[in-house]
Parts: C-alpha cells; structure tokens; sequence
C-alpha cells in the first residue's frame, strides 16, 4: 500500500488532492489540516473528481499525530511560515520518502539551509512546487531555444503578486536557459510596501532584475495600480515570442518573418493535473521534473537576499523571515 499525505487543505492543498484521485496506484490518503472549514472544502473538492477504486481511503485529520505508518509522498502545501516547523514534526512522527513542497519554500536562508540538512539526514529527496517546468508548452520551447544563446524574458502585468510568485518565473527562466545560478536587482522595486491580500504577509510591485553567468536576462514587473494581465516575452537571437498565459496563447515571430507574428495555442495544465503527473512520476521512477529543493535554493536564497535589502533600506526594518508566502 502506497501512503500519501497531504498536509494545508486549503486553496492548493485542495487541488493537489483532486489531482492524486488519477494517480495509477494503489494508495491511501491523509489530508491534514487544523482548520476543519478548509477539511470540509477539500473533501467536497475530491468528491467533485471521477470515482479511481485504486484510491483505497481518503481521511481527514486535524493533527499529524494522527499518523502512525510511513509515508511514501508527504505534500506541504500550508503557508511559508509554518513550513519548518511542519516538515520538522512530520520527520519526528514518521519517515518520509519523497517530499513535495509549496513555494514560497521558506521565508529565510537560515531556514532552507537547516531543514536541507534535515532532509539529507532523514534520506527525503524534496522537490518545489514550481511546475511551469512541466509544461508540454514550456517543454518544447527549451527544445527549440540553443544552450549557447542568451535567452532574454520580461514579465509585465498588474497585482500578478511579485514578491509570493517571483520564484515561479524565476525557475521558468533558469529552466529555459540552463542556468540554475543568477544575481539579482531589487533596485527599480517600489519604495512603497503593501499588504497581502493573505493576512500577515506582504507584497511588492516594481521591477525585479537579474542576470546569469552566460549573460542571460530577465526582468520581473508589476504595477501596482492596475490589473492588466501578465505578458511573458521570450526572445533570443533567433526568435521571440510574446506568451499570454491567461488567454492559453502566444504570438511567435522567427528571424526573418519580417516582424510578422504567428498565433499559438496552448493549454495551460490545472494543478490538479500537474500534481497527479508529478506524484506519478515521483512513485514510478523516484524523480521529478520539478526543481529539487537544492536547486530551488538556489533562486530562494538571492531572491530572499534581495528582498530584505530592499525591506531594510527603505523601512528601516530586518526581517529574520520574509513575510512572503
């Protein structure tokens, strides 16, 4: 019998448990939770997803004491700042196999790098949850960019939330360039620090700046006072592309086309869909396409460095742990 568990019910955690109802596999699942409200939401999200008589037991807890047999897959999907804390009363209660987690992974280095050694020491590979990586869209267009081209990527978009979801399309850029290594550059964020719409946390608008060693670029942008949606724009010495993943489309100009664009379709997977193609993968092979916890790292850490000294510089203030989630 192949154990699941599932801990954060809430808005992902829902979703990746509709997505492990399509997993191949016998298994048995626990969603952990200590808000019942966000328990009864996940079971009703399940119960919307096609009967799989694979699917051994679904149960819900409010406590990891609750767990008493070894874990084949655990997915942390709570908020950043209780993510150590978890992953760390989950290894004490019981051995853990594979670990998925939630970005923001976790709010400080300091953390990162203790729960690492944790995870090394217990024999848990860990994988991010950062899936633009998966994309058959995404995928094929690795394929076709040449490792020995700088790649350039510039987001734009209004409240797409720059300081929870920067790490998202800084892995989509270390992914299509190869490069897993970058510095980054807070200073063209706003001075200004707004509020999430997450109660405790924080977010920033502006731009976001960084390069790797092979003179690949990208920029991150939001402005704060509108919500336009958020344009990806790709381009080499060969091609660019103009990504709109709101509307599953892009617009493609090769050299020589004159300036001329080309429309494509795409789809862009639910997460449901990506975690049951993840947790698959993980139980048949023992690897993901995800970004391994070490890898994600290595975006974690400048971009957290970044952050507070922006923080710093202008509030005066820091931060043991980034608010971000």
């Amino acid at each position: 019998m192949t154990n699941i568990v599932i801990i954060g019910a809430g808005q992902l955690g829902s979703r990746h448990l509709q997505g492990l109802s399509g997993v191949d596999r016998v298994i048995r699942i626990s969603v952990i939770d200590p808000d019942s409200s966000s328990l009864k939401t996940a079971k009703n999200r399940y119960q919307e997803m096609p009967i799989n008589n694979i699917v051994q037991s679904v149960s819900f807890f409010e406590s990891l004491i609750t767990l008493n047999s070894d874990v084949d897959v655990a997915i942390v999907a709570t908020h950043s700042e209780v993510r150590r804390k978890v992953v760390e009363e989950l290894l004490e209660q019981v051995k853990v196999r594979f670990l998925i987690l939630e970005k923001v992974a976790f709010q400080s280095v300091e953390d990162f790098q203790d729960v690492i050694d944790l995870l090394e020491k217990s024999g848990t590979k860990t994988w991010v949850n950062c899936p633009r990586r998966m994309y058959p869209f995404y995928k094929t267009l690795k394929q076709v960019l040449r490792p020995e081209e700088k790649v350039y990527m510039h987001v734009t978009g209004g409240n797409w939330g720059l300081a929870s979801n920067s790490i998202h399309l800084l892995d989509l850029f270390v992914f299509l360039t190869g490069e897993n290594t970058m510095i980054l550059d807070g200073s063209d964020l706003d001075r200004d620090v707004q509020e999430s719409k997450r109660n405790g946390y924080i977010e920033l608008s502006g731009n976001l700046r960084g390069k790797t060693k092979g003179g690949s670029r990208v920029s991150l942008m939001e402005c704060k006072e509108t919500d336009t949606p958020s344009v990806i724009h790709i381009s080499n010495t060969d091609s660019s592309m103009i990504i709109l993943e709101g509307s599953s489309k892009a617009l493609q100009s090769p050299k020589g086309s004159n300036c001329e664009w080309e429309e494509v379709s795409f789809q862009v997977p639910l997460q449901s869909q990506l975690t049951c193609l993840a947790v698959q993968q993980i139980l048949d092979t023992g690897a993901s396409d995800l970004p391994t916890l070490e890898e994600s790292f290595a975006l974690h850490k400048p971009m957290l460095e970044t952050f507070n000294q922006h923080l710093e510089k202008y509030t005066g203030q820091h931060y043991e742990r980034i608010p971000i989630t």
